[in-house]
């Protein structure tokens, strides 16, 4: 939840500026996860996560890093065994 919570932090200059030009692709595909992951869990009716993260905000994030590492991150976060959530 606390990866949540720093997600919802996240200032617009944040998004668009510094924030996937410092993050790797191994990190931004991690980052990835758990984007998919706070999605999976506002699917499923997690009231708690919904009230802290929109679907909207999920779904600007989810075109930013794709935006900014193209379909390779989809991919790299399939491959990275790093478990999220």
């Amino acid at each position: 939840m606390a990866v949540i919570t720093a997600i919802t932090q996240l200032t617009k200059e944040q998004i668009e500026g510094p924030l996937f030009t410092t993050l790797d692709i191994k990190e931004g595909a991690v980052f990835y996860k758990y984007l998919n992951a706070a999605n999976n869990q506002i699917m499923n009716g997690d009231e708690q996560t919904k009230a802290l993260l929109s679907p909207q905000a999920l779904v600007k994030l989810h075109l930013k890093i794709v935006e900014s590492y193209g379909n390779a991150v989809i991919f790299k976060a399939i491959l990275v065994k790093t478990p999220v959530l």
